[in-house]
């Protein structure tokens, strides 16, 4: 009965991904408590397991991050939020080649016990710029559940757009106020979760995009099987939300039946990688 909770919550917060037409350039969802949580286990090549997430200050002091209950699984947790004001905050970082029109997801939760803050505000800057507030973003208002701190489809500005410069995003603190309206102590506490940045793939000419991945995947979310549609000599992976690799096969034609059936009912990532052009492509799908 856990495991289907756990299912049902993770279809409910990231199905707009798993039917979104985007991709995803890159996504944490702690799914361990371990520190290797800290790392994406989302996204396109050179995201995927190489970008991590932070709590830190303006002064470039970071925290321990620990890993507790989170939405389906864990959650990025972090303490020491006393005379955090426009000073302390959470961080990610991610690059975006190739892809336009990003997206912003996430979910944060202060409370229980030990009372985080309050407030926060989405900003983003490139490496070795300053910080700017995302345009149209609000006050993100946090509180003791996964309900109430949702940033759900917030766009970057286009000059994040198809960039090789390092991307930077943050949940800066925003007054010492914690969720319960007291002021934050050292033991206050702030969770972040499900984190996920999406874009679509750049318009190319026909001629440049020969040699691409095409995909297509469905039914989405499925029972028994994924009809699978990309380029002969693709190499088809799809992975459980831990990064572990549960099928794998060559797509010899152009559309593939894959047998699901034995898998367990949640969320995964499927990654084709077409062996000529080198390029991977991802989609999210769930098994039901």
């Amino acid at each position: 009965m856990k495991k289907f909770l756990q299912s049902v919550l993770v279809m409910l917060f990231l199905l707009p991904f798993c039917v979104s037409a985007q991709d995803t350039i890159v996504g944490w969802s702690f799914p361990v408590d371990q520190d290797t949580s800290a790392y994406a286990n989302f996204g396109i090549s050179g995201n995927l397991g190489a970008r991590f997430i932070a709590a830190e200050d303006t002064g470039g002091v970071e925290r321990l991050i620990t890993w507790t209950n989170g939405v389906a699984d864990y959650a990025a947790t972090a303490e020491e939020w006393n005379d955090g004001d426009s000073v302390k905050f959470w961080s990610v970082k991610f690059k975006a080649v190739g892809y336009e029109n990003l997206s912003l997801y996430s979910l944060q939760r202060s409370g229980g016990n030990r009372p985080g803050p309050k407030y926060f505000k989405a900003q983003y800057r490139f490496s070795g710029g300053e910080y700017m507030d995302i345009p149209g973003s609000d006050t993100i208002t946090v509180a003791n559940d996964w309900t109430t701190g949702v940033i759900a489809n917030l766009a970057l500005p286009a000059e994040c757009n198809d960039t090789n410069i390092s991307i930077y995003i943050r949940w800066l603190q925003l007054g010492n106020i914690a969720s319960d309206g007291s002021t934050v102590n050292d033991s206050g506490s702030s969770k972040i979760d499900n984190i996920f940045i999406l874009g679509s793939p750049v318009s190319i000419s026909v001629k440049e995009n020969e040699s691409a991945v095409t995909l297509n995947v469905y039914p989405n979310p499925a029972n028994d099987f994924l009809t699978i549609e990309a380029n002969e000599n693709t190499l088809v992976k799809v992975m459980n939300l831990i990064g572990n690799v549960v099928s794998e096969t060559m797509m010899e034609t152009k559309s593939i039946r894959m047998d699901v059936s034995d898998l367990s009912a949640g969320l995964y990532f499927l990654s084709a990688t077409d062996l000529k052009s080198n390029q991977t492509v991802t989609r999210k799908v769930v098994i039901r």
